[in-house]
Formats: structure tokens, sequence, C-alpha cells
């Protein structure tokens, strides 16, 4: 037997449901109090929390409590395998500061040791209460935990401006740990996504910061990342409607590879994305669009499930040629140019030289194939249905990718 587990947010109340993997019924639950658990194969549990300084069991102002729980019980009916505290004692009168705890995100390795994301806030000028302190700063950090519970080390990927970063484990596995973190840029503008790299000591590799928000990231098996995020820009010819979904990948090293845009002319908005087993990329949104890439409409906002193939929709690599098509979005007729060096070359080397060509709809499946002309000779796209499709060419080495609108 297998189970699915589900963290839900009833109210105040926090609740780890467990249901049946092969029907989706019900088995049972646990309150758990926080977002921030880890849940193994094994239905082992690790829990993070903290003790707020209203509360007679408290050592100090918000301490760090995170416990392995396991799902059998020992000889004494105890359920806890280990509890680790992190106590604070710092009042003093008449001023003083504390810190917070904000507890995002728990993992484990494969050979049980324990992560732990949070945010450590530090408030000054607290006078009796937690209502009159004072914000100074936060410090984003990620805490290694032995399998005995002893605290091996912990590491501070960066200070933060914001009251509550948001943090999140990408991956935990093989040797390798990579966080998210969400927050606000230097100049107070806009909030941020970035991307760190460390091995299991801790030690960090890589950090980037992403070019803006993404409300969702996956990692593949070569360290990519994919973001998912809603996306409305007035200026952006290729945002269709209010909120459209935008799908980008980076490479391990931070480095921009492509983008793509989905939705129709009303509100599209993502709740999620994976890796699925055969290479590809599904997303989860809503919509309340008609058109587009929206093949149908149910009623007020629907759920909208896209799967993207990476070679097969007209995505590749950063080394290869963006092209230029326009006009996008088009009703008849579309040309293709770039400004990239290797495609002004090859009109330069003849310009009678023609390439080949084909176009590709959102699933993929081939909906035309030709030549087309360096001298900008028209395509005509007339016989496509209205929709989003992607142009590859391959040249001689090199790939050229585009995407337009049929009108």
């Amino acid at each position: 037997m297998k189970l699915i587990n589900v963290i839900v947010r009833i109210q105040d109340r926090i609740l780890l449901y467990k249901m049946l993997d092969e029907t989706g019924e019900y088995w049972s639950y646990d309150e758990v109090g926080t977002t921030a658990v880890y849940v193994a194969d094994d239905n082992t549990k690790v829990v993070s929390g903290v003790l707020c300084s209203i509360q007679d069991a408290c050592y100090g102002p918000d301490s760090l409590v995170v416990e392995k729980i396991n799902p059998v019980p020992d000889s004494l009916f105890n359920f806890i395998d280990w509890r680790f505290e992190m106590k604070q004692n710092i009042r003093t009168n008449p001023i003083q500061g504390h810190y917070d705890f904000d507890n995002n995100d728990v993992a484990m390795d494969e050979d049980g040791n324990v992560y732990l994301l949070t945010q450590i806030e530090r408030w000054d000028f607290q006078f009796c209460t937690d209502c009159a302190d004072t914000f100074v700063d936060a410090f984003c950090e990620i805490f290694k935990f032995d399998t005995n519970g002893v605290l091996v080390r912990h590491v501070k990927l960066k200070t933060s401006k914001a009251v509550v970063s948001n943090m999140e484990f990408l991956k935990c596995a093989d040797g390798d740990i990579i966080v998210r973190i969400n927050d606000i840029n230097a100049s107070n503008t806009a909030l941020l996504t970035s991307v760190y790299r460390l091995d299991y000591d801790l030690i960090l590799e890589k950090e980037f910061t992403m070019d803006q928000f993404y409300n969702h990231l996956v990692v593949d098996e070569d360290l990519n990342v994919i973001g998912c995020t809603n996306v409305y820009d007035p200026n952006d010819p290729n945002i269709k409607g209010a909120s459209d979904v935008l799908v980008t990948k980076f490479n391990q090293e931070g480095v921009f590879q492509w983008k793509s845009y989905y939705g129709g002319t009303s509100f599209d908005f993502p709740r999620g994305v994976v890796k699925t087993t055969d290479g590809g990329i599904a997303f989860l949104a809503n919509t309340s669009s008609i058109d587009f890439d929206i093949a149908e409409n149910h009623g007020f906002q629907d759920i909208w499930v896209v799967k993207l193939i990476e070679g097969t929709t007209g995505y590749e690599d950063a080394s290869d040629v963006t092209l230029s098509i326009f006009p996008n979005p088009t009703t008849d007729y579309i040309h293709i140019a770039s400004n990239t060096a290797v495609f002004e070359m090859r009109i330069i080397a003849s310009n009678t030289a023609v390439f080949e060509m084909r176009i590709v709809d959102l699933l993929g499946q081939q909906v035309f194939e030709g030549s087309a002309s360096y001298t900008n000779t028209p395509v005509d796209v007339r016989s496509l249905p209205p929709g989003t499709y992607f142009v590859q060419v391959i040249e001689d080495g090199w790939k050229g990718v585009g995407m337009f609108v049929r009108l």
C-alpha cells in the first residue's frame, strides 16, 4: 500500500492528509502545525517549528524546534527519534533585541541527514511584547542535522531585506542541494528568484539570480532550472492576455536557454510545474481564456494541463540561433530574420541560399515542412488553424528556433 501525503491549511490548522495512491481515498491525517514538514517513503516525518515567547514552554523568544518522528513507536511507546532545540535567552532591560525563526522547508538526504531552510529575523527595541519590535534585517540560512539530530553546521545563503523571504528545496539528492529563495531586490522595486547549489557539506558551489520572480521552479537531471510564472507586460507583443504563463529554462550555470509564453486573451495563472519521466515538462494552470492556446472552456475558470517536449516543440539550447518571426501575431504570412551573427553570415554567404524549415504546434506535431529563403521570402501560413506555433530551422550544424501566433 502506498500513500500520498498532502499538506492542507484549514483556517488556523495545518494538516498532513494521507490518501491511498491507487484510489485517492482518504486514509488518515496528522495535525502538524507547520508547512515545513518532510515525509520519507517509510512515513518517517521531520517537523520543524518554533516556540513563541508568549508560551510557557518557551526557553526564550522564538526558539527553534526540529523533531524526527518515527511511524512506529519504540518499546516505551515513544514516537520521537530525536529532538533538536535552539534556545534563546537574551532578554535584557530595558531595551534589547531578539531573533525570530521563520522555517520554510525541510529535506533529507539518502543517508538520513536532515536539512532545514529558515529565515532568522533580527528585531530590536522590544518593549515587553513583540508588538513594539523594529525589524532590522534577516538572514536566509540552511541548517544540517546528522542522523542523531546533532546540528552539524549552518550556513547563511544571503542577507534579506524582507521580513519574510520564501525558500524551498528544489533538490536534495545525489550529493546536490539546490535551493530557491524569493526576495526583494537591492533597489526594493521587485521580487526576484535566486538559486543556490551546495554540496552535502553545505559548501556553496553556485548561485545566480534569475531575470524575475518565478512562482514555480523544477530542476532536471542535468541541474538545469525550469521556471514557470505568470506574466503581464503591455509592451511585450508575445503576451496575449491579462496574464499569461511564462516558462523559462536556465542551465546549471544560470545562463538563459529559452522562454515561451502560453495562454489566451483572459487570465492564465500557473499552479505548478514538473519534469516528466520522458524528459518533458508539464505545468498546471488556472485559465479563464477561451482562445489562442486554450482548446476548450467549460466555465468561468478551468484547470489547464500542458505538456512540453524539448526538441519537438522548438526549444533548443542557448547556443542555437533565436529567430525573429514577423509580423507576430499574423493572419497570412510570416518572415524569418535574426540579428544573430551565425544567421547573418549565412545571408552574406549567398543571397539565394535556402534553408529547410518546419513548423510544429504546441503538442509537438509537425504541421508544415518546406524550404524558405534567406532573402526574406514570406512563408504562407494561411492554412494553419489559429494558435501558437514554433518554427525550427536546421542548417549546417546550427539550429534556429522561433515562435509565432496565427490569428
